[in-house]
């Protein structure tokens, strides 16, 4: 396979050319004109052989995660976790293609050219435009890590780690010097479960011929993209083993189509299954599904793949009952034994919603009403209506970096991204065991962060660590809390920036709001850093 360039504007007729003097010269290869030629307005020429980009048309996507400039986004980046979506509907034109409109005239646009912008020339896109020969998806993933300082003793030739020096050095004069290790495993792991998504949604539809990783290792270009599984030297950073990356990212991939990640206990589970396979001669297999939830089996279920052909293949599926009394951490496990392989995810069951007991916590809405009770020697839940220096909640980890896509922005007149890294949460804390957390963001997370503002606690003392804090980018480097606890003024305060009472039918929200309240109810309530009642009075 060969393509001409990557991200390419110009002249169609004049890449035709040279496609056509290639193949001349050499018939081997398959040739494409370009990947991700044309970006915004794409398009095919006669003498490709296969077709690569992001979107068939506007909001068309193609790929999971997209630039903030690049708006609208992926799915990724603006739904919560699910394993039930794919790029199938963007694959085939909404009418038969004699009728689709023919194509304006040429027209400019606003392209990214590195890291600047310029004005190309071009066409606009037939309004359904559909390729016709095999497509493949466009530089996926781009899911930021956080860095692995100790790394930079690695860089022992002419290059030296410069960037991640000066990455160490902001980190530790914001006080935040005793996370480095904990934002590297957590921002990580999030990345890892935002590649596992992102590939399986490419594995679920059925006409897309392949994709391209942005990338499997870490980029120290371009303002440092570190988004890598392994690092730049090609080194595991152990977020995932590769028998494990090969799962989902396989010759035969299995897998489970389902709607969400979170399930309520007392309901039913519905999942399908479906195969991946691009080994071109497999026997009859059998698979095996099982669903589990702590050490109970909730399920398990056999079925056999008929000889199946290279591409993707649906299987059957189930209806799991979910008993009222099991909730906590879940797994759903599909394996095929005589091929040696197997999939799997993590799911959360949590109880039904129910309505938050009376109890004798005093909830305040703003700093100005807490003060009052703190000053009494009294504790408080504050749930504030405004955080008036704050970083929107967002679930997805940021794409490609920082510093690179804010100058983009800025120079093409767009909002920035919101450059954070994912959630680094004291996971022994009662709270978040009471959210069956781990130390990252994992899917139940969702709701509560969206509908969240990450409070900006820059004036905290060297060492405070929220309960739970979204990690900032390296470049920016804000302390940001969104579940966090101190002494103020003669009280004990807990403060919540998660607008817990926006969505009280949702299972991780109610849970959350009843987990505030019992443990402001217990003894394991007591805080022992204390925060600048003035800053709080400023920030709320």
């Amino acid at each position: 396979m060969l393509s001409l360039g990557n991200e390419l504007w110009g002249s169609p007729e004049r890449l035709g050319e040279m496609i056509r003097t290639l193949r001349i010269a050499d018939p081997r290869p398959l040739y494409t004109a370009g990947s991700n030629n044309f970006q915004f307005f794409p398009r095919c020429i006669p003498e490709e052989d296969f077709w690569t980009g992001v979107r068939t048309g506007e909001g068309k996507l193609l790929r999971g995660s997209f630039a903030a400039c690049d708006a609208p986004l992926g799915m990724m980046q603006t739904h919560a976790p699910a394993a039930n979506w794919n790029y199938e509907a963007y694959l085939a034109p909404n009418t038969p293609a004699a009728a689709a409109p023919k194509r304006s005239l040429r027209t400019t646009a606003a392209v990214q050219v590195g890291t600047g912008v310029q004005q190309a020339e071009t066409e606009a896109p037939s309004a359904e435009f559909a390729p016709k020969i095999p497509v493949i998806t466009h530089e996926i993933g781009q899911y930021s890590c956080y860095p692995n300082f100790d790394e930079a003793a690695q860089y022992n030739g002419v290059l030296k780690a410069y960037n991640l020096d000066t990455f160490r050095m902001r980190l530790q004069s914001t006080g935040k010097g005793n996370m480095e290790k904990r934002f590297f495993l957590s921002a990580g792991m999030l990345a890892r479960d935002c590649y596992k998504m992102e590939i399986e949604a490419a594995m679920r539809t059925p006409h897309l011929a392949g994709f391209q990783l942005l990338d499997l290792q870490d980029y120290p270009g371009q303002g440092t993209a570190l988004v890598g599984m392994l690092n730049a030297f090609m080194r595991n950073k152990n977020f995932i083993q590769p028998e494990q990356w090969r799962s989902f990212c396989g010759d035969l991939v299995p897998l489970a189509i389902f709607d969400s990640f979170v399930l309520r206990a007392g309901y039913r589970f519905r999942v399908r299954y479906a195969v991946r396979n691009y080994r071109q001669r497999l026997s009859s297999q059998a698979y095996t599904v099982l669903l589990t939830c702590g050490n109970q089996v909730i399920s398990r279920s056999t079925g056999i793949i008929p000889a199946p052909q290279p591409g993707y293949i649906m299987l059957g599926g189930a209806n799991f009952s979910l008993r009222s009394d099991l909730i906590g951490d879940a797994e759903l496990t599909f394996e095929i034994p005589g091929a040696r392989v197997k999939n799997s995810w993590q799911l959360t069951v949590f109880p039904a919603p129910t309505p938050i007991p009376p109890h004798d916590v005093c909830i305040c809405h703003s700093f100005a009403e807490a003060q009052k009770h703190l000053e009494c020697c009294e504790d408080v839940l504050l749930l504030p209506d405004t955080v008036k220096n704050a970083v929107p909640g967002t679930y997805c980890t940021d794409f490609w970096n920082y510093a690179m896509f804010r100058q983009i922005s800025e120079t093409m007149g767009k909002p920035e991204p919101v450059g954070t890294l994912g959630l680094c949460i004291q996971a022994e804390h009662p709270i978040a065991k009471a959210m069956f957390s781990k130390e990252y963001t994992t899917p139940q997370w969702y709701v509560p962060v969206t509908h969240a503002d990450c409070a900006v606690l820059d004036f905290a003392p060297e060492g405070y660590t929220p309960i739970v804090q979204m990690i900032d980018n390296v470049q920016r480097c804000h302390r940001l809390g969104l579940i966090f606890e101190a002494k103020v003024s003669r009280g004990r305060l807990l403060v919540c920036t998660v607008r817990v009472e926006e969505c009280p039918d949702d299972p991780a929200m109610n849970r959350l709001y009843h987990a505030l309240i019992s443990y402001m109810q217990s003894a394991e309530f007591h805080p022992t850093a204390a925060l600048d009642e003035a800053k709080l009075a400023e920030l709320f």
